[in-house]
């Protein structure tokens, strides 16, 4: 690299940094199971936070579901589609 004339890097310079920028915010380029701070700071200064991951935090906060097989009502046992059940 170091005996390549300095207008060539320039070159690779203006197709390696669109790249990164967008390679920053793939989600595939982080672990599962991870979550990767990006900091991107606008023209005022204010710092604004990006978490990139494969799977949302939030799906760690909730319960997990389980398959509704019937309901017990004042009428007796219903299946999960409303049918009744002996």
């Amino acid at each position: 690299m170091r005996a390549l004339p300095a207008d060539v890097l320039s070159g690779f310079e203006d197709m390696l940094l669109p790249a990164c920028k967008t390679v920053a915010f793939n989600p595939l380029t982080v672990p599962r199971g991870e979550i990767r701070e990006v900091v991107k700071t606008d023209v005022n200064g204010l710092k604004i936070r990006h978490f990139i991951g494969q799977e949302s935090f939030v799906k760690q906060m909730t319960r997990p579901g389980r398959r509704v097989v019937s309901f017990r009502t004042d009428h007796g046992y219903v299946d999960a589609s409303g049918r009744g059940l002996r």
